[in-house]
């Protein structure tokens, strides 16, 4: 496939973010504020929320979730179909390094030295 790429994008992405792929749909967080599914193949926007303050960091997808960590601290979790957001959780410090998938679970480090480990639930393991 080859798709044109426009001039100017109305959207920032960091560019150390590589987007989540799963089935086909392609998901990514922007500098901007947000998260997108995108159809992998035609470039439609299936589904878009907010990631207040913005990401700089690839998502993680578990199971039927794609997460996302905000520059500000939180981790969201939305349903890689709908978007709905099924959980989140602020940290309360920025987050600049890629999730982690490990053992079925997300794990994410912050800027305050803290390390966090969540079930696909959404629950704090530790």
């Amino acid at each position: 496939y080859s798709f044109p790429l426009p001039d100017t994008a109305s959207v920032t992405i960091d560019q150390g973010v590589q987007p989540g792929v799963v089935g086909n749909r392609l998901f990514f967080a922007t500098m901007d504020g947000k998260a997108y599914a995108l159809n992998l193949f035609n470039g439609s926007t299936l589904w878009s929320a907010a990631v207040p303050g913005g990401s700089v960091v690839s998502p993680a997808v578990l199971g039927n979730l794609v997460v996302f960590a905000g520059i500000m601290g939180q981790v969201f979790a939305f349903d890689t179909l709908t978007g709905n957001q099924a959980w989140s959780y602020n940290t309360k410090g920025a987050i600049t390094t890629d999730l982690l998938i490990a053992a079925g679970s997300v794990i994410v480090a912050n800027h305050k030295g803290k390390v966090y480990r969540f079930s696909p639930s959404g629950n704090l393991l530790w």
